[in-house]
């Protein structure tokens, strides 16, 4: 059935109405899931299935792995908690040992990412016939309110070419559904640009937006800084592929009157969660992928911290099983539909600063924990650490930022053990895919 539907989409291409059957298709197969969520527990089960079997028939790494291993729904959540862990290292270094045998020999279809956390990873991204990412991303905007007619922006790090640029045009079309009809690129985006990007977010009138909290963030606080009207009213917005505060939510809320999720997933397609408007906790849909949170290598109980760790449903390039994401959560348990609940994210293991005694202090729970709300007297900051106890912190300014607030963030990490120096800059330099990296922790693991 798939086969005949790729070779559908092929020919309207061709044609050029591609959008009109992809948006389709993802919106009858968002509806059929969500109308048949009891069956969810089934699928998933017949999801991983097939998911080991292909990495047993296809990558050499699995085969040996899955010799003689008997692989049914019933027995395969049983049988995957016997595999190693996996990550971007163990894949590095096996590379053509664990790729698939069907990747071919072109790079048309790799992806990188990690280059921002000092860790890059290109991999061979060959996907399922099920479109599994668009399928859920109208998942979730069925969820937040929307209706066929509306308007979807994204707020990313798409790159525009320089004639439009020097036309003051900071985006591009797109015609999905499933990722936005207009992308507006937050590599471009400063004091003297924003303008443009509101005039012509006034002009598409969007009903729902999607992207980096960072481009939102900054945004909204020109919007209040300037005092702008905007002509267009949300009926919700997602942020994603950042992490990003309560209080940063409750912000944007204020700005845009609208209600703010949360999305978290990652270029290797292995989870997708949502997080409801004022909720910490986030939700793993159990058809996109095999949702554990780990701690050595054991599934933790309630309220434990952990790893998350996925297996994704849809990712073939490389078979991604029990694959360490890097990131931190408390485990929330499991729904009856086998829907994983991470009742906070804590952030990267790698968003963290370093005390004197080598300890690791883990940031999103030390800053946005509920100390302060300072996000809403900057523009921009970041911290930088080169030794043990030290940082500096770069911060863009806001309007109303004095030193009664430098004085808290100084106090905030001396509380804690941390020397913390000051340097006010009129910019802060994005990642090459757009985003806000918050830390740039330059000492090695090996020396903690």
């Amino acid at each position: 059935m798939f086969d005949k539907f790729i070779k559908i989409l092929r020919r309207y291409r061709e044609k050029g109405i591609l959008p009109i059957v992809e948006n389709t298709y993802y919106c009858i197969l968002a509806c059929f899931f969500l109308l048949t969520r009891k069956l969810w527990p089934t699928w998933q089960r017949f999801l991983l299935r097939n998911t080991l079997k292909y990495a047993r028939e296809h990558s050499h790494f699995y085969s040996i792995l899955l010799k003689n291993q008997r692989i049914t729904s019933s027995t395969v959540a049983e049988l995957l908690s016997t595999l190693p862990l996996s990550n971007k290292e163990l894949i590095n270094r096996e590379h053509n040992n664990i790729y698939s045998d069907q990747i071919g020999n072109t790079w048309d279809n790799w992806s990188n990412t990690g280059g921002s956390t000092g860790a890059p990873f290109c991999f061979p991204s060959k996907h399922t016939k099920l479109q599994l990412e668009g399928i859920h991303q109208m998942m979730l905007y069925l969820k937040m309110g929307w209706k066929p007619w509306d308007t979807i922006i994204s707020i990313d790090g798409s790159t525009i070419e320089p004639d439009k640029r020097k036309q003051h045009i900071y985006y591009k079309g797109r015609d999905s559904v499933a990722y936005g009809k207009y992308h507006f690129s937050t590599l471009y985006m400063n004091e003297e640009t924003q303008k443009y990007y509101i005039r012509d977010l006034n002009k598409f009138a969007p009903k729902i937006m999607r992207g980096y909290p960072s481009g939102i963030l900054d945004l909204c606080k020109y919007i209040k800084e300037h005092k702008i009207s905007i002509h267009f009213q949300l009926r919700s917005l997602y942020l994603t592929s950042e992490f990003f505060s309560k209080e940063e939510a409750g912000f944007i809320e204020s700005i845009l009157h609208c209600p703010v999720y949360g999305q978290y997933g990652h270029t290797e397609m292995g989870v997708f969660a949502y997080q409801e408007p004022h909720s910490v906790a986030y939700k793993c849909y159990p058809l996109y992928g095999y949702t554990e949170v780990l701690k050595d290598g054991k599934q933790v109980e309630i309220g434990e911290t952990g790893e998350i760790c996925v297996t994704s449903f849809s990712q073939r390039g490389v078979p991604l099983i029990r694959y360490q994401t890097g990131d931190l959560a408390v485990y929330g348990g499991k729904l009856k539909d086998g829907t994983v609940i991470l009742s906070s994210l804590k952030g990267r293991t790698k968003d963290y600063i370093v005390d004197n005694n080598n300890n690791k202090i883990y940031l999103v729970g030390l800053v946005f924990g509920g100390h302060n709300t300072i996000f809403n007297h900057i523009s921009k900051w970041q911290i930088i650490q080169d030794k043990p106890g030290i940082i500096k912190i770069l911060i863009i300014k806001g309007i109303d930022f004095n030193s009664l607030h430098e004085d808290s963030i100084k106090k905030l990490f001396s509380q804690n053990g941390i020397l913390c120096s000051i340097e006010f800059v009129a910019d802060i330099p994005k990642t090459k895919s757009g985003k806000q990296k918050f830390v740039i922790q330059n000492i090695k693991e090996n020396k903690l």
